[in-house]
């Protein structure tokens, strides 16, 4: 292979094309996708990265407790700032591609989103979080757009749905990143976990180093520059809206990616909350030994378990003590330090749970085994109180990461194949139901943890796997001198309209919640918002079909 290829040669056209899609795919054009992938990467190991931390960090700098409602208040609000972000940055970077070019305006791009998200470490106030989340946004939402129209523009048309599927499937690494960050860096330390995400502004040394611009892109810049109307530095979107062929495709794609991003935070992101849930309704059906031992369970989250289940009581007691900053005896260990409300009710919160495990660990040592009622009756207090959390919340990650690296990747990785063979629509519909089918199945069937774990794979393989779709699908829609500005128009405008779904799944969610329950709730939330996949599936019996075509010009 030549390390130095016409960009845009098309093995497509020659005697490969009945061969692999891989044929004649230069090391340059490989170089490009990596790229691309990495910085997409990163992009999601941010996001996720604040999924696991915004309840600590937010909990952290408020002083209050993690379960106060100005928690919540603050993180529904920089999850607001995030998506005003990335519509907003996602359009400002989409048309600096489309006039300054793909490579600029991706070095600047991962600048932006690497640096705000170390700035984190310095924040002093929730508010500071909030503004931070907004500028992170902005660089991330305009370098999917950029990296999505350039991946299109270098790789030919028969591999361009393969090469996109790769760059949109590599998110699931970013979010097993994530996820490994929050298992292995505690949840205290999340300043140290922000400021990891500096490391993406070394991809910048690469990119200066070894991207070269889009051919395609500086074919049709001297060809605009040629004219006597040259084009200003934002004016690509306004000549997007102005055209009814290329609004009208604006228009359709982000009506999709609405859906899918809008049922992705709500459906998807209830997959972890399910997995509480089912571990919860398990332990209520639990007896015996199987109680016994989900109970040793949850004390093994704290202390290595013996034989000597008393000595193991008192030493879960000892270790919640040490984190509420108490002593055994349920006295603070330093009695001058100043404190907070969320200290306060932390220590009370503990205290209780000392209590808890000390009147299980006489009856364990009077009692016969777990036969006895009264013990069986302290055991599942013990599964029902804030002892169980971390183990739930443990196997909830898991579950969470298992349906990413099963589910989302195999789905992500599916859908370039099937749309190569079928074309894009059909791949979209068949997407679309599988979706509308396995969401309400999940949260109505699943009953342990291992169920809901299968479940929410197979769920994610459609739910996750259409999103790949995005990243192919809509630079095929536009002109080259227009393809990052739709693009990004699609996807990014796409969040902000998400955001509405969002809200709108919160208090759906309330509402089911407060007539049926937490369980029953979870599943109408979910069967209800699943609808909207059978909006999808009318939208694209409008969608232009662009498999196997060139790319407009």
């Amino acid at each position: 292979m030549s390390d130095s290829p016409p960009v845009n040669a098309d093995p497509s056209e020659s005697s490969n094309n009945d061969g692999p899609w891989y044929a004649g795919i230069t090391r340059y054009q490989w170089l490009v996708l990596v790229i691309a992938s990495a910085g997409w990467v990163f992009d999601v190991f941010e996001g996720q990265l604040f999924a696991v931390y915004k309840t600590t960090a937010m909990a952290d700098i408020l002083q209050v407790t993690e379960t106060d409602p100005l928690v919540d208040q603050f993180s529904n609000y920089a999850l607001a700032a995030f998506m005003v972000g990335g519509a907003f940055g996602g359009l400002v970077f989409g048309m600096l591609a489309d006039r300054i070019g793909r490579r600029r305006s991706m070095v600047y791009s991962i600048l932006v989103y690497s640096f705000f998200t170390g700035m984190h470490y310095f924040a002093t106030s929730a508010w500071v979080i909030v503004g931070l989340r907004f500028f992170v946004a902005m660089g991330v939402g305009g370098e999917w757009a950029i990296a999505a129209a350039l991946v299109s523009e270098v790789f030919p048309k028969r591999a361009r749905a393969i090469a996109g599927g790769i760059f949109h499937a590599s998110s699931v690494l970013g979010a097993v990143l994530a996820s490994l960050c929050g298992m292995f860096l505690s949840l205290s330390n999340w300043r140290i976990a922000f400021l990891i995400g500096l490391v993406p502004a070394l991809l910048i040394l690469w990119i200066r180093s070894s991207l070269k611009e889009s051919e395609r892109w500086e074919e049709s810049q001297a060809a605009t520059d040629s004219t006597d109307r040259k084009p200003g530095l934002m004016s690509s979107l306004p000549a997007l809206l102005g055209d009814r062929r290329w609004a009208g495709r604006a228009f359709l794609g982000l009506s999709l990616a609405s859906i899918g991003m809008g049922t992705y935070w709500g459906v998807y992101a209830w997959g972890p909350e399910l997995a509480t849930d089912v571990q919860k309704r398990e332990a209520v059906t639990l007896s015996g030994q199987e109680l016994q031992k989900r109970v040793l369970d949850v004390i093994a989250e704290f202390v290595p378990v013996s034989d000597n289940k008393p000595k193991v009581f008192q030493a879960t007691a000892h270790e919640i003590a040490l984190e509420a900053g108490l002593d055994d005896q349920g006295e603070p260990l330093d009695s001058e330090e100043p404190v907070s409300d969320r200290v306060i009710e932390k220590r009370d919160v503990a205290r209780h749970q000392i209590e808890l495990l000390r009147e299980t660990q006489e009856l364990e040592s009077s009692s016969n085994g777990a036969s006895n009622q009264e013990l069986a009756a302290k055991y599942r207090e013990i599964l029902e109180s804030g002892i169980a959390r971390r183990l739930y919340s443990r196997n909830a990650n898991f579950a969470y990461l298992i349906m990413n690296f099963t589910g989302g990747l195999l789905g992500l990785l599916a859908f370039a194949p099937l749309a190569s063979i079928t074309g894009r629509r059909p791949a979209f519909a068949f997407y679309h139901l599988g979706a509308l089918i396995t969401a309400p199945a999940t949260f109505y069937f699943a009953s342990s943890l291992n169920e809901t774990i299968i479940l929410l794979s197979i769920m994610a393989f459609f739910v996750v796997g259409m999103h790949a779709g995005y990243a192919i699908y809509f630079p095929e829609l536009f002109p080259t001198r227009l393809r990052a500005t739709g693009a990004s128009f699609c996807f990014n405008v796409g969040r902000l309209v998400a955001a509405s779904i969002l809200i709108g799944r919160v208090y759906l969610r309330e509402s089911f919640t407060a007539t049926y329950g937490t369980s029953l709730g979870l599943r109408y939330a979910v069967a209800t918002l699943a609808l909207l996949f059978a909006i999808g599936l009318v939208l694209l019996i409008f969608a232009p079909e662009t498999n196997r075509q060139e790319l407009p010009e």
